[in-house]
């Protein structure tokens, strides 16, 4: 009879056993999971925070940064089990056998993660958001087309300007000779698809000699951008060379970084822009519901007859920010902001596009810069 109710209660409590013995690698098997988990989340929370910061400035908000500094995750798991055995010693003959064999196995499975939260400020976080960007920054995006870099990042190059004012708070005023740059950033786009040009960076001493007898001191020690053309009777290079004024006896043009305007020889000033005049450039993007506009939430840019400036002039083909009143469904990324969603559609690849490069350059500008102020920590 012992024997029996001994292998009865071994069978009882044997595939709970079996089991706490099988949670012993529950962490490692669990860590690929919150791995994958955490990785979307945090490049999910940067673009918003980037989309934010964008509609903040559309609305000529303050923008704010944060980043996450640490997470921490405890992992808890707690067994327990508990049994009870009634053996009757005077069995009825009407029942039968009245042995009773209950038990009552708990399993808890708890994760307590803690996330730290910085505040991106400071002089020198401030500094690198005001600067210019290195024309060293530029040249890691290389991976992007030309075209998107140059409109993007670029305020100028030699006497075509890129809509100056669409990187400070809107204006009242319509920018003027916008296109030519657009034009000209395309047909670089173009022969760059085409092999007809080759364009890279190179280092160069403080030094650069010019055509003629003089020597100027241009740039710094550092690197400037060149591109080298296959073939000057191509139409379109002769159209390039035609719109900054350089001479179809080079076959090369130089690209450096400069506050200065113009072109001497076949070397082009350019200034580039800093990361907070980017983030005001895309704001441009962002389309503001009829009834913001009515109330006066934003600053209206009209042409000089009077009529609203469309600004997707400037920016089409980089980014596009559309509003909806419910949660969009087919969005890459969304923000809730003065009681509407703005967001970019999934299938609006040019724009995520510009957030995979928006988001390298914030990489680089924050490297290394510790955050000053507050910093929160929460027990998720």
């Amino acid at each position: 009879m012992k024997k029996k109710l001994l292998w009865k209660t071994t069978a009882i409590f044997m595939p709970f056993l079996l089991f706490i013995t099988g949670c012993t690698d529950l962490g490692p098997r669990q860590l690929p999971i919150y791995q994958y988990n955490y990785n979307n989340s945090l490049n999910y929370g940067l673009n918003q925070e980037l989309l934010l910061n964008i509609v903040r400035l559309a609305y000529d908000d303050t923008p704010y940064f944060l980043t996450v500094s640490s997470i921490s995750a405890q992992l808890e798991l707690t067994a327990a089990a508990s049994g009870n055995v009634s053996v009757s010693t005077n069995p009825s003959v009407y029942v039968g056998n009245t042995n009773i064999y209950s038990a009552g196995p708990s399993l808890s499975y708890t994760q307590r993660p803690t996330i730290t939260y910085t505040p991106m400020q400071g002089d020198e976080f401030t500094r690198r958001m005001l600067n210019p960007i290195d024309i060293d920054d530029l040249n890691n995006f290389s991976t992007w087309s030309i075209q998107k870099t140059l409109r993007v990042s670029i305020q100028s190059i030699g006497p075509l300007h890129n809509a100056e004012n669409s990187t400070r708070p809107t204006s009242h005023l319509a920018p003027a000779d916008y296109q030519p740059f657009i034009d000209f950033a395309l047909l670089l786009r173009i022969l760059q698809q085409d092999f007809k040009v080759k364009i890279y960076a190179v280092e160069v001493p403080n030094a650069v000699k010019i055509e003629g007898k003089q020597t100027k001191l241009l740039g710094h020690q550092g690197l400037q951008i060149e591109a080298n053309f296959k073939d000057m009777n191509d139409p379109n290079t002769r159209k390039v060379f035609a719109m900054l004024g350089i001479p179809t006896t080079y076959n090369k043009i130089i690209f450096i970084e400069s506050n200065q305007e113009g072109v001497s020889g076949n070397i082009v000033n350019i200034q580039t822009r800093s990361f907070l005049g980017i983030l005001y450039y895309l704001s441009k993007a962002v389309q503001i519901p009829p009834e913001h506009i009515k109330a006066g939430l934003i600053d209206i840019t009209r042409t000089p007859d009077g009529k609203p400036f469309d600004w997707q002039k400037v920016t089409a083909g980089m980014m596009t920010v559309h509003y909806s009143k419910s949660m969009p469904r087919n969005a890459a990324v969304s923000v809730y902001y003065h009681d509407y969603w703005f967001y970019v559609a999934d299938n609006d690849n040019d724009s995520k596009k510009t957030f995979a490069m928006l988001s390298q350059l914030y990489a680089l500008l924050s490297k290394d810069v510790t955050g000053s102020g507050p910093v929160l920590t929460l027990p998720v």
